[in-house]
Order: structure tokens, then sequence, then C-alpha cells
């Protein structure tokens, strides 16, 4: 049971949009897998003080049947904080904080994944999967308008308050405006976010978290270990990501952190310890920041 859980423990990665605002919840997606493999999984909503105020699209997923209900992936929040966008069973969704109102929009590639809104909240950039290739592409919120973004590699897109879109290929951060050719490498490392200014990225690279400026410029490592798939704050004074608890623990719990320093570590949920036999495995993968205007 072991080796399952760590197969799939770091599989999904989140995209993230940081656009500017108050501070509102956070949402993460959070995992559930008991030593008889049945796994349970739905993203949850939650404030600074740990509290779910809701839980959207729980599936269950029994090692042995066909899985009860979509499972949802990688949430990420629009920029008035309004809708959340998330991939469900390889299609893309959105729906609103409370969990009315599900739109899934029709399959556009063979896997749809990592959605990511526009600054406008009109287009979502996510990772498509074709012809054996994950590239990025936009489409419209209503589904329409699809077009590809890349084509020799991408995931893990944010797309700034600016305009611009950074993401992860080759083990590279690049940044590029979309209708543009020309893309610029950033840095080693994955999962990038951009400050809500649009002027930093924030990003990990062998499990330690990182920020540098969006241009150019020497990046800075935080003082943040074990710690993954970061997202600024709306106020752009903190950070969240997730993080194990001890070095060799399975799965993650979400904490928050001074977003110039890495210090002043919080624990917000906690997730990813071994339960006492004939229990669970809990944890949470990647988290959002919904911002309040």
């Amino acid at each position: 049971m072991l080796a399952a859980v760590s197969s799939v423990l770091f599989a999904a990665a989140p995209a993230h949009a940081s656009f500017p605002g108050a501070n509102g919840g956070l949402a993460s997606e959070y995992r559930e897998i008991d030593r008889g493999g049945r796994d349970d999984m739905e993203i949850q909503l939650f404030g600074l003080d740990g509290i779910i105020d809701a839980r959207l699209s729980p599936c269950s997923r029994p090692e042995t049947e066909p899985p009860s209900g979509t499972c949802p992936n990688n949430p990420s929040f629009s920029p008035d904080g309004r809708r959340i966008a998330f991939d469900l069973g390889g299609r893309l969704a959105l729906v609103a904080p409370d969990g009315s109102g599900l739109l899934t929009l029709p399959k556009l590639t063979e896997a749809d994944v990592d959605p990511a809104f526009s600054p406008d909240g009109t287009t979502l950039v996510f990772t498509g999967l074709a012809g054996g290739r994950h590239n990025l592409y936009t489409v419209a919120v209503d589904g329409s308008s699809l077009q590809a973004l890349t084509h020799v590699g991408g995931s893990s897109a944010a797309w700034s308050s600016g305009g611009q879109i950074a993401y992860c290929a080759g083990g590279q951060i690049w940044r590029l405006r979309p209708g543009t050719p020309r893309r610029t490498r950033v840095a080693k490392g994955c999962h990038p976010d951009f400050s809500p200014s649009g002027k930093t990225i924030l990003y990990d690279y062998k499990r330690d978290t990182y920020r540098v400026p969006a241009r150019q410029g020497a990046a800075r490592k935080l003082s943040v270990r074990r710690a993954e798939r970061p997202t600024f704050s709306p106020n752009s004074k903190q950070i969240a990501f997730e993080r194990q608890l001890l070095k060799d623990s399975i799965g993650a719990s979400i904490y928050t952190a001074d977003a110039s320093t890495g210090k002043r570590l919080k624990l917000i949920r906690r997730g990813g310890e071994v339960q006492p036999i004939g229990s669970t495995y809990d944890y949470f993968t990647g988290v959002a920041w919904q911002p309040l205007r």
C-alpha cells in the first residue's frame, strides 16, 4: 500500500494564478487512502483557521470497483474570486466557491488538466494531451475558441495580471505572451506562480522554494524546505504551499509563510501523517488562494 500511495502522491501539477485583491480562503485537492485500497478525493475550501467551508466534487475510487463520481484536481481561482476552475476526469470544469453552478466543458484534447484563468477572467490556459505530448492551450470559459499555445511541450501554467504566462517544460520555467512566438527561459524548476503585480515568479526546484524577477535577475531561495507548488496570497505578503511534515513522511500539509523570507511558517491544514495501523493516509496536493474584490 505504501508504494501505491507514493506513486500517486505528487502526480498532479496544479496551475496557479495569483491575482490582486484582499486575501480570501484557500482551495486544495484532498485525498484519503485507506489500507484496503479505497481512495476518496475532493477539493476542499478552507480559511486560514483551517476550518472547511466547502467540499467540491467528492468522489470515491474503491480499488476493485469503478469510481463513484468523477474525481476533481488542480483548483484555480478566477481574478474576482467568484469562480474556481479545475479538471474533472480529464475535462475542464468551473464552479462557484459554494459549489453551485457547475459547468463542465466538452472534451478539448485527449486529456484536459491544470486550468488557470486569464487576467480578464474570460479565458483559460490549460495542459492538453495530443499525439502523446503535453502542450499548453487556451480556450474561452464557454469552451469555444480553442488554440494551441506551445508545440514543444508545456505544463503547469500560470497567467499573470499583466498578461504573461509562465509554465514548465523540460525541467525549466519559461515565460511568454500569448500571440507572440518568442519564449524566454526564467529558471530551472517547475510549478511557477506570478505575484499579484506580475513582477515576481514563485516556483519550486528540488523541493525548495524560490522567487525570481519575472523579466530578469537572480533567483532567491526562501527559507522553506520540503515545500512544493507555492502560490502568492492576493495581497502579495504571504505564500501558501504543500509541505511534508517530516523528511520521509508520506503526503503533505498546507502551510503559509512570509512571501519575502519564507519565515513565520504556519500550518493551516494537517495531512500526510501515517495514521495507526488499520486507518488511513491523508494528504493535500496543491493550493490556490482566493482574491476578494
